[in-house]
């Protein structure tokens, strides 16, 4: 399952709900092809074509977007060939499609509008 969180600050009344984690759905390449982007989705498609994914699992991470100064949840796929090969497809930011890397766990959590690094991270749910 995975969880809906709560970024908020108080200095400045940031606020943002973001959804991270997997689902039941993980193992489902419909998943995957519904959320890639379309550079993402041909590189998809092609492996799929080509016979050559071996195994993969998706789930959204938190990250941060230097270009559009915003957290975003985004969608990472991890795949493990059959050659062994580990590819990562996704990770892009909805808004400018640069490519991201999720924020390392218990990392402090800086606000985007007034540079606060108080920002609190609630569980506020749950979501499959």
């Amino acid at each position: 399952m995975g969880e809906i969180i709560h970024l908020s600050c108080e200095k400045c009344d940031f606020k943002k709900q973001l959804r991270i984690g997997a689902g039941m759905l993980s193992i489902r390449a419909s998943v995957v092809e519904e959320n890639l982007l379309d550079e993402d989705l041909q590189d998809w498609k092609r492996l799929q074509e080509q016979d050559k994914i071996g195994f993969f699992s998706w789930q959204y991470d938190l990250a941060y977007c230097d270009s559009c100064h915003d957290f975003q949840s985004i969608f990472d796929v991890n795949i493990k060939t059959k050659e062994d090969e580990q590819i990562r497809l996704g990770g892009r930011c909805d808004t400018c499609h640069k490519q991201l890397q999720p924020l390392p766990k218990g990392v402090a959590i800086t606000c985007p509008r007034c540079g606060n690094t108080d920002v609190r991270k609630i569980r506020v749910g749950m979501w499959d």
